[in-house]
Formats: structure tokens, sequence, C-alpha cells
């Protein structure tokens, strides 16, 4: 199934604590982060408010 979402499209596996090597083991590319557009993609926040942020580590909360 991976396989066929990365066809014609660049997969960027963004690196964590559990899955640094998954552009390894199942195809396309890791980065620490990454931007695009206005949204910053990484493992872990930062620090302070950022807007765009979206850190996979955390569990589902939201925060206003």
């Amino acid at each position: 199934m991976i396989a066929l979402l990365q066809r014609r499209r660049r997969l960027v596996w963004i690196e964590g604590n559990h899955d640094a090597a998954a552009a390894v083991a199942l195809g396309g590319e890791s980065a620490l982060e990454i931007e695009i557009g206005p949204l910053v993609f990484r493992h872990e926040p930062r620090e302070g408010r950022a807007c765009g942020e979206l850190a996979g580590h955390l569990h589902p909360v939201a925060i206003a």
C-alpha cells in the first residue's frame, strides 16, 4: 500500500524516536523537519508558539 502511495509522489518521512530508518525500510526520503509553504513538519514541537507547526510526537490535543 505504501509503495502505491509513493507512485509519482515525493514521500518524506519525518524522523522521530521510533522510526529513524523508515525511508530505508519503506522507501522515500527522510528529514528531521520539512517546510512546505507556511507549514513546518517536525517530530517534536519547539519551545514557544509557532504558527503552522505540525509535530507528530504529540498525543492528540488542542491548544487555544
